[in-house]
């Protein structure tokens, strides 16, 4: 069974995108028992998954990184995990997309809406400026529907030009002031008023019903990771180097 067709100009909108992705059912399942250790986190551990993460000099991880960041100690399940969301592209790198993990997690976490869309700001906000430019906005929009659709493998991915062309006109209605930047107030504006955003981040259940409208402040990115230049540098995130040091903290609360 596919998916029903919608007119280009909706698949454009935020909504018509969350509606085709989730159109199929049970596309909003996670596809692998062992993918669901890293749903319904919490912001705290989110938090602090994210703090290590941008210690790194770059975002592609392997197995042994993967397992540090996530706080998972048992390595057959970290690689079970790692083969799991290992896309075929990368399957002779062996190195993910950690963007493509943490964001999809921030929208699967248990936080109430307006929490998940202010984390995943923060989360995206590469060289902690408090804003997002537009190359940010669009490894956003790509690692949060590319690494959604890894989890939940009956999801419907729009293809890398698609979302590239979604990315891009958001950006400008999100980007109330024509600034060349989206803020933490406009996106809280587009978010409180979006079916899209809600739709996206329904499946989902909440059991923290905190609303935190304040973005996290993370220390800002390596300069080999801060602010990329142009859109077109979402289409390698898959090919960076990579750096095989993550610093150990004694954490032991995921097991």
């Amino acid at each position: 069974r596919h998916p029903p067709r919608v007119c280009p100009t909706l698949l454009r909108s935020m909504g018509g995108v969350v509606d085709r992705f989730w159109a199929l059912e049970d596309s909003a399942q996670v596809g692998h028992p062992c993918l669901q250790r890293l749903q319904g986190w919490s912001r705290e551990d989110l938090r602090s998954a994210i703090e290590r993460f941008r210690s790194l000099p770059a975002h592609s991880v392997t197995p042994r990184q993967l397992g540090q960041l996530l706080r998972i100690h048992e390595n057959a399940l970290v690689k079970e995990i790692f083969q799991h969301l290992l896309p075929p592209s990368n399957l002779e790198l062996k190195r993910l997309d950690f963007w493509s993990i943490i964001g999809p997690m921030v929208v699967m976490s248990s936080q109430q809406y307006i929490s998940r869309i202010t984390l995943l700001f923060s989360l995206y906000d590469l060289d902690g400026d408090g804003c997002l430019n537009r190359s940010e906005f669009v490894i956003a929009v790509r690692t949060i529907f590319v690494g959604l659709s890894y989890f939940c493998p009956r999801a419907t991915a729009p293809d890398y030009h698609r979302l590239e062309a979604i990315a891009e006109e958001n950006f400008t209605r999100f980007d109330a002031d024509s600034s060349g930047h989206v803020t933490i107030g406009e996106l809280l504006n587009y978010a409180y008023r979006s079916e899209g955003l809600v739709k996206l981040c329904d499946p989902f259940p909440t059991s923290d019903h905190r609303v935190h409208e304040e973005p996290v402040h993370f220390t800002a990115r390596p300069k080999a990771q801060a602010k990329p230049s142009g859109a077109g540098f979402a289409r390698r995130l898959s090919l960076a180097p990579d750096d095989d040091k993550v610093e150990a903290a004694p954490a032991t609360h995921r097991t």
